[in-house]
C-alpha cells in the first residue's frame, strides 16, 4: 500500500498550530450535523478566511468522505 505524504506550505492554516486547533474544533463540533460537510466548510471559510487545498484534503479525511465531496 502506498503512503502519501502531503507537504503543507508554511503559510497554510494547517501549518499554524492555533489555526489547526481552530479547524479541529470546528470539525469536532459539527461533524455529526446533517449536511456536516457544507456546514464545516462554511464555518471554516468564515473563521479562517479561505479554504486551502490542504484544508480540503484534511476535512475530507476527517469526515471520511471523498475529496470530491469537499471541492
Amino acid at each position: 500500500m502506498a503512503v502519501f505524504t502531503e507537504r503543507i506550505p508554511e503559510n497554510d492554516p494547517l501549518a499554524v498550530p492555533e489555526k489547526k486547533e481552530q479547524i479541529d474544533a470546528i470539525l469536532e463540533k459539527d461533524k455529526n450535523l446533517p449536511g456536516a460537510t457544507m456546514v464545516i466548510l462554511n464555518e471554516l471559510q468564515s473563521e479562517i478566511g479561505f479554504i486551502s487545498e490542504s484544508m480540503q484534503a484534511y476535512v475530507a479525511r476527517k469526515l471520511h468522505v471523498p475529496i470530491s465531496a469537499v471541492h
